[in-house]
């Protein structure tokens, strides 16, 4: 079991930690759109990641890597960067949550 990402991220969100996730796993391929946008932001690899890993579980990253993204413009889906900053915040806590084993009631 696992807690939820919450609130929900958008699909914007999804779309761009899909497209991110594909990006760094076929990095020798060059610098795809979402880690074009990932630098241009000034925002470590590391912290994405840590967002990614509490939206999606391991098995569907598998898929997400393998597969080939949707050919649709990507843009950076959080407007500020205080939106971000909440975001990994959230995605932090679900994070320590999943793994102490804390799902909440």
């Amino acid at each position: 079991m696992t807690v939820p990402f919450s609130p929900p991220l958008t699909d914007a969100e999804l779309h761009f930690l899909s497209r991110w996730a594909y990006d760094e796993w076929h990095f020798t391929h060059g610098q795809g759109p979402a880690k074009k946008l990932e630098l241009r932001h000034g925002v470590k690899p590391s912290e994405v990641a840590e967002i990614l890993g509490a939206a999606f579980p391991t098995s569907a990253l598998m898929e997400i890597t393998e597969n080939a993204p949707p050919d649709i413009p990507v843009f950076w889906p959080w407007p500020t960067t205080e939106d971000f900053r909440l975001r990994l915040m959230q995605a932090r806590e679900s994070n320590r949550r999943n793994l102490s084993g804390d799902y909440g009631s």
